[in-house]
């Protein structure tokens, strides 16, 4: 969890936050409907690059759904929601490209 939040976006229940981290752009996913939790509940990050497509998986605009904590039900997001976040982390990843 960083200090530093470059972005952030509601998608349903869950607040995604970009960040800086030590290897590139992160994005934080935090369950806004979590009791005691006014900031929302921290549940998973993943690096942008990695939800956006690499030599070891598919972008996640080409996939069913993204489970943000494990097997849990509830904790995961779906088709179309996963196609915006993607195109939201696309614009992102260009605005701050790290040369």
């Amino acid at each position: 969890m960083s200090d530093c939040v470059l972005k952030t976006r509601r998608f349903g229940r869950w607040d995604a936050r970009v960040t800086l981290g030590k290897l590139g752009l992160v994005v934080e996913f935090y369950d806004m409907e979590a009791e005691n939790a006014p900031y929302g509940k921290f549940v998973n990050d993943y690096y942008v690059s990695t939800l956006l497509g690499n030599e070891y998986g598919a972008p996640i605009s080409e996939r069913y759904g993204l489970s943000l904590y494990g097997y849990s039900n509830g904790y995961n997001i779906r088709q179309p929601e996963l196609t915006e976040l993607s195109d939201w982390l696309t614009d992102i990843q260009a605005r701050y490209e790290v040369i």
